[in-house]
């Protein structure tokens, strides 16, 4: 299944900038992207909201509503953070790169990314160091058609819910 890179950048850009990514009432998968002042920037799909969560790079929250009551939002991780943090607010371009980077450590895998004309450092976007036995995998794909099985996610794992 494909992703769209220059959106899952565009969306991790926003709710780093105040934007809001909730559940909400209107189709077609009931979640509302809302820029800081409450309106609507539009309906992002699912399987790119679920790319994100399974990534580690946003997370599910119950915050309070406006007029009282709670919705379940979702938040940047400390990862999130990092993306954001070493992308500026910057909006992914057609002349630039979606790199996916695995880092394979005592059995376990954690998925980056990295959005860029260049190669990513690696030293900057891995922060937990590397070990002997470690493994490194970076990919290179194009910016509006990124391959789910290159951040490690499953059909299933995408799937609305």
């Amino acid at each position: 299944m494909l992703l769209n890179g220059a959106r899952m950048n565009e969306l991790l850009i926003s709710i780093g900038q105040g934007g809001i990514l909730r559940e909400y009432h209107a189709p077609p998968d009931n979640l509302g992207w809302f820029r800081e002042d409450g309106s609507l920037i539009g309906y992002p799909e699912r399987r790119m909201l679920n790319a994100l969560l399974h990534t580690g790079f946003i997370q599910h929250q119950q915050m309070p509503g406006k007029s009282g009551g709670e919705f379940v939002g979702y938040k940047l991780t400390d990862k999130g953070f990092r993306f954001v943090e070493a992308r500026g607010h910057n909006v992914a371009n057609i002349e630039e790169f979606f790199w996916t980077i695995i880092h394979e450590h005592e059995g376990s895998s954690t998925v980056y990314i990295h959005v860029d004309k260049a190669a990513p450092d690696l030293s900057r976007i891995i922060t937990n160091g590397f070990s002997g036995g470690d493994q490194i995998i970076v990919g290179c794909y194009d910016i509006n058609s990124v391959p789910s099985n290159s951040l490690l996610l499953t059909d299933e794992q995408l799937k609305s819910s």
